[in-house]
């Protein structure tokens, strides 16, 4: 068995050990800052589906509207030069 300070006293080409902490702190910080995202756009969505919600509850609560007074203009009046013959636009 092979003693751990003539293991590091060995340099290896393949393993630096010189920015090891360094890195690791880097790969930490990304993964909590992909997590604070994450959560930002869960909570932006909740507020978006909240917020319509509650706009689509209101305009339930909102009296229909009144018949236009230009309603004789429309399709469904019959008044149109093809009605006479039964066609309806």
């Amino acid at each position: 068995m092979t003693d751990i300070d003539s293991l590091l006293a060995r340099p290896t080409v393949d393993a630096p050990l010189d920015s090891l902490e360094q890195r690791i702190w880097t790969r930490i910080n990304v993964t909590e800052q992909s997590r604070r995202m994450g959560r930002i756009r869960i909570m932006a969505v909740t507020g978006a589906l909240l917020i319509g919600a509650i706009n689509g509850g209101f305009g339930l609560l909102s009296p229909a509207n009144t018949p236009s007074e230009i309603g004789v203009l429309t399709l469904a009046a019959g008044l149109s030069p093809l009605a006479s013959m039964g066609i309806d636009g």
